[in-house]
């Protein structure tokens, strides 16, 4: 069977215009080339756009994509072996991920004297499995995100950014366990202070955001000044997903508002 370029687009939801880049770095060519410029794509062609939106999903530059699978037979085969050993990893990582969801909402829901600190520690692991696939081929995608964590780390100051890679270096399973427990039974009140209709501003909410503080002095340094703060309250609401409480509400914004408050009443030093 051959596709045209918008029949390829359609089935993969590539679109037409990142094909055409593909054939023009020479990733994916079609397999015939009409006089009149019309292109055709063959089943090798739609197996090997497979392998490429696979490898993307893992975080890999087009560079090294085409360096992994612009290869003979033999070589090709032996990338489809490893992208199987890679998928397997991913599927028991995402397991993992779902039970230490699973487990998070169980807490939520029967309170903080319920022992999750074990589900914690599995989790944390996990970041080592992921860690171990991606090296298969390079770190691009560990790279790719301590990077942008640290390029947002870095908007503090260098002297505050030194500062939490010292304390990061610090950082055991046992004060990992503890500040998962301790930011989960946060969340828990924060989200009952949103079902209560408590303001931001309220005498209710900026003594959780104090407590909150505290919390986060277990992995991020302690500081007079509000830009660290504000580079801290970015990271934690500004990523995905976007919490709902039961009532629908979100419980990100809810956060930033309080930071944001919190930050104006508590820091002397910007």
């Amino acid at each position: 069977m051959e596709y045209t370029i918008q029949q390829l687009a359609n089935a993969s939801k590539a679109s037409v215009r990142t094909l055409r880049y593909y054939d023009e770095i020479n990733l994916l060519v079609p397999s015939i080339r009409m006089a009149n410029g019309r292109c055709y794509y063959g089943i090798n062609e739609l197996l090997l756009l497979v392998q490429i939106l696979s490898l993307k999903e893992f975080g890999f530059s087009l560079k090294k994509i085409k360096s992994i699978l612009c290869k003979g037979p033999v070589d090709k085969l032996g990338a489809l072996v490893t992208q199987k050993k890679i998928l397997i990893k991913e599927q028991e990582r995402l397991r993992k991920s779902l039970k230490m969801l699973e487990s998070m909402i169980n807490y939520y829901k029967e309170g903080a004297n319920m022992d999750i600190s074990q589900d914690i520690s599995t989790y944390f692991e996990n970041f080592k499995s992921k860690q171990e696939y991606v090296e298969y081929f390079d770190k691009a995608y560990l790279d790719k995100t301590s990077k942008q964590f640290e390029n947002n780390l870095l908007q503090a100051g260098d002297e505050y950014y030194n500062a939490f890679k010292e304390k990061a270096s610090e950082v055991d399973l046992v004060k990992a366990q503890n500040y998962g427990r301790e930011y989960g039974l946060f969340l828990k009140k924060l989200n009952h202070a949103i079902e209560e209709n408590l303001k931001e501003d309220s005498n209710e909410v900026q003594e959780l955001m104090k407590k909150q503080w505290e919390i986060l002095q277990i992995i991020y340094p302690k500081t007079e000044s509000k830009k660290p703060y504000l580079v801290i309250r970015e990271q934690l609401c500004d990523c995905p997903p976007n919490i709902k409480t039961e009532s629908g509400k979100s419980l990100l914004e809810f956060l930033k508002k309080s930071m944001t408050v919190f930050a104006e009443n508590y820091f002397k030093k910007n």
